[in-house]
């Protein structure tokens, strides 16, 4: 298990809806001998926020775990702008931390220090999404690469797509009705909400 020394901010655990929220660039993190952990501290949250903001720590995805028993999270939502490819250990931490989530449905991507053009590829996007998710929501680079997205990750129901291009989504709409049918959708200037029918059997 790992010690925490709190120097600002303190970490809430809301139990009647189970809900984490860990603000992780505020902790020192003092690991303590590895005999000492048995089992997470914390075995019943359902909704955890990580939320690194400007920089990480370098155990952090060491840490998480033994706090929270990550095989009963359902709703998981990194509010993260370093998820990027400058930072290539951060992409293999978060994939590593959401295939830990067995139980995962809905998972969120979506920085909110970041409302710009998204560093995440549809790959990365993609990597990192495990296929038992149903819902996702992210912040990402282009129109076609949310095309690639909702392509490869057939088990999604749902989807929200925050993007910055300025191109035509008449390829986005032609694919839905090509590939799933009874699929919706509704475009805003810079979002996309998807509600994905069934996938077309091949003839």
């Amino acid at each position: 298990m790992l010690n925490i020394e709190k120097p600002e901010r303190t970490v809430g655990l809301d139990e009647k809806s189970m809900t984490w929220g860990m603000l992780i660039d505020q902790f020192i993190l003092v690991p303590l001998q590895v005999e000492e952990m048995h089992h997470p501290l914390f075995l019943k949250v359902e909704e955890l926020e990580i939320d690194f903001k400007y920089h990480k720590l370098s155990n952090w995805a060491f840490f998480v775990p033994t706090l929270i028993d990550l095989t009963a999270i359902v709703r998981f939502k990194c509010s993260c702008a370093l998820i990027c490819r400058t930072e290539p250990h951060m992409l293999a931490q978060m994939t590593s931390l959401l295939q830990q989530m067995c139980n995962l449905l809905s998972l969120d991507l979506c920085s909110p220090y970041s409302n710009d053009i998204s560093s995440l590829t549809a790959e990365d996007v993609c990597l990192m999404t495990p296929s038992h998710v149903r819902h996702l929501i992210v912040r990402i680079q282009s129109l076609s690469e949310i095309i690639i997205v909702l392509e490869r990750l057939e088990h999604l129901s749902g989807a929200k797509f925050y993007f910055r291009d300025t191109s035509s989504t008449r390829p986005i709409i032609k694919m839905l009705k090509e590939k799933r049918n009874g699929s919706s959708y509704r475009i805003n200037r810079f979002t996309l909400y998807v509600w994905l029918g069934k996938k077309h059997s091949a003839q």
